[in-house]
């Protein structure tokens, strides 16, 4: 039977199968895998301290404003301060900041064990940052953000 008399399903059917065996396949596996070791993490504590999936801070300490801060939390914590209430990556303060990732990595971790961001995981499974409301009382004391009038949504 020569190929030409092959019906046109059969090509279609074997490069279907050959797409979802090499491309899909792997890539799901790589995903449901790194979402595996986030959940078992999170599950033994080994997480980003004070990482929390319902947007609720890690603490809340009183006294945000007399909290003393590196020079990285403060340039973390004016940049998030910018944005209002807006989530932002790691990927976006890295870009906006020019920082190594291991320093902003640092400074993120630090500022979610003081309380002072919130941690997301949005629906693709990254995390984004926000101030958290200690984090905005910090932020206004220490005149990151002009106080005019309120206009922060809660």
């Amino acid at each position: 039977m020569p190929f030409a008399d092959l019906p046109q399903t059969f090509p279609f059917i074997i490069f279907a199968l050959l797409f979802i065996v090499f491309i899909i396949y792997p890539a799901w596996k790589k995903t449901s895998a790194r979402i595996r070791k986030a959940l078992k993490d999170i599950e033994a504590g080994e997480a980003t301290p004070g990482f929390k999936l319902q947007g609720q801070a890690a603490k809340s300490t009183g006294q945000a404003t007399t909290l003393e801060l590196t020079d990285f939390e403060n340039f973390v914590l004016w940049q998030l301060a910018q944005t209002e209430s807006q989530y932002l990556t790691r990927k976006q303060l890295i870009a906006r900041l020019h920082l190594e990732p291991k320093d902003l990595k640092t400074a993120l971790r630090s500022l979610a064990d003081k309380g002072m961001i919130y941690m997301e995981v949005s629906s693709w499974f990254k995390i984004r940052y926000r101030l958290s409301e200690s984090g905005y009382q910090y932020a206004t004391g220490r005149g990151f953000i002009t106080n005019l009038h309120n206009i922060r949504n809660y």
